[in-house]
């Protein structure tokens, strides 16, 4: 049995999302500091400037689709954190549902 290649693509994905929520867990319970969230947001910006500066050349000399790769894996980690970072504060105030 094999595995289609959208399968696996997606998955990827979705660990990128998922060890975006965990970062989010080791910010609030290890670190106290959004250590870990401000370091995705570097990588994303990192990531955006690195496309444009760096001309799409087909000859292997351009940073280009290195760093597309690297900023869309750190907005979807970012999206994990920020969906897991509001689940906490939620949980944490007691907002939307009886203890």
């Amino acid at each position: 049995m094999s595995v289609s290649q959208d399968v696996v693509r997606y998955s990827v994905w979705a660990s990128a999302v998922a060890g975006g929520g965990l970062f989010a867990f080791a910010d609030r319970k290890w670190i106290g500091r959004p250590v870990l969230g401000s370091l995705l947001v570097l990588v994303a910006v990192a990531g955006a400037v690195g496309m444009n500066v760096s001309p799409f050349k087909f000859g292997g000399t351009s940073y280009y689709i290195e760093s597309l790769i690297a900023m869309a894996g750190a907005l979807l980690a970012l999206a994990g954190y920020v969906c897991v970072a509001a689940w906490s504060y939620v949980r944490s105030r007691g907002i939307g549902g009886d203890k």
